[in-house]
């Protein structure tokens, strides 16, 4: 039995959708496990380094990551008792001056987060994605 020229390629791209769709997910629950709950991976995708400051159930900062420089990714562990991280921007003329970018609730029950900062030093955004029992990460821009 011969399949037509249309099966053939209905066929084809059904498998070609099907395979895409595994890629997907494959890397989705990659990028999950690599950051594992209770921890934040902090992207600088702009044109700035970003870093991460903590802060407790008081709104009490409670330190800062280290910095993460601009087209490089770091993964934290969040603080005990954190409850938010506030997402900030190193100015590129003048590294020892930060702008905030946003914030973002984290705690050490929060399910596997990824804080990718976008934009430039005078247009700063960022996205933030998080994995829980959902195979794939939704896209939440902010």
């Amino acid at each position: 039995m011969t399949l037509s020229k249309i099966g053939r390629r209905t066929a084809l791209g059904a498998v070609g959708t099907g395979l895409v769709l595994a890629a997907v997910l494959a890397t989705s629950g990659t990028a999950s496990a690599a950051i594992g709950r209770g921890h934040v991976e902090v992207c600088s995708n702009g044109n700035f380094a970003s870093y991460l400051k903590w802060y407790d159930e008081d709104y009490q900062v409670q330190g800062r990551s280290a910095t993460v420089p601009e087209g490089t990714c770091q993964t934290f562990a969040v603080p005990a008792n954190n409850i938010l991280a506030e997402l900030y921007g190193i100015w590129n003329t003048q590294p020892d001056q930060s702008f905030l970018v946003g914030g973002a609730d984290e705690s050490t029950d929060s399910p596997a987060t990824l804080i990718r900062a976008k934009g430039t030093t005078t247009n700063p955004w960022f996205t933030v994605q998080t994995w829980g029992t959902d195979p794939t990460p939704p896209y939440m821009p902010r």
